[in-house]
């Protein structure tokens, strides 16, 4: 279901660019050149940028599923969130692929689609997981959970923020194959 949401997301960011009128699309505009001046790194120092820009992100989405999971009535704000995430993944690749021919859209797909999905699959994963540890919390909460039935057990708000760490972790090298990935496809295209 997160996955439908990430996608419903992505869907949503063509939807988003058809109706916004004149004075939201320059706002819109603004914030997708600023991203897509990141994804144009021609220096050692945007490349750093880009992988921060990026880190920061993701850490941050990852860290609000953590507190959303917490808390007994995170369901419905992890699922906006990704949709949310879905939307300005989206939004930048719908940019992404505006911005020129199909060898263009076709590099960006190859260079830039494997590690977006490979965090929006760690993504996924790491909101289930913090939806199980949240339905424990709010059944427990609201009285729902009796010895048997979804009693809160402390070893599973260990084991999400453990999962937190690691994912924490996991993302810095997969950051930063995305930011090689990003340069080299600059580079092929800067001489070609």
């Amino acid at each position: 279901m997160l996955a439908a949401a990430f996608l419903l997301g992505c869907t949503a960011a063509g939807v988003l660019q058809a109706v916004c009128d004149a004075r939201q699309t320059e706002l819109l505009q603004y914030y997708l050149e600023a991203w897509q001046r990141l994804f144009a790194p021609g220096s050692m120092q945007g490349a750093v940028q880009l992988f921060g820009m990026e880190y920061l992100t993701l850490g941050l989405v990852v860290s609000l599923f953590l507190v959303l999971g917490l808390s007994a009535l995170g369901p419905v704000m992890i699922f906006g969130n990704m949709m949310l995430y879905g939307l300005g993944s989206g939004l930048l690749m719908v940019q992404l692929c505006a911005a020129g021919g199909w060898k263009t859209v076709l590099l960006a797909l190859l260079w830039t689609g494997l590690p977006a999905a490979a965090a929006s699959g760690c993504l996924c994963f790491f909101g289930a997981c913090a939806l199980q540890v949240s339905s424990r919390i709010h059944a427990f909460s609201f009285g729902r959970g009796g010895k048997g039935n979804g009693s809160l057990h402390p070893a599973g708000a260990r084991l999400l923020v453990g999962q937190f760490a690691l994912l924490a972790v996991c993302l810095c090298p997969l950051c930063g194959a995305a930011t090689g990935l990003v340069c080299l496809a600059n580079r092929l295209m800067q001489a070609g």
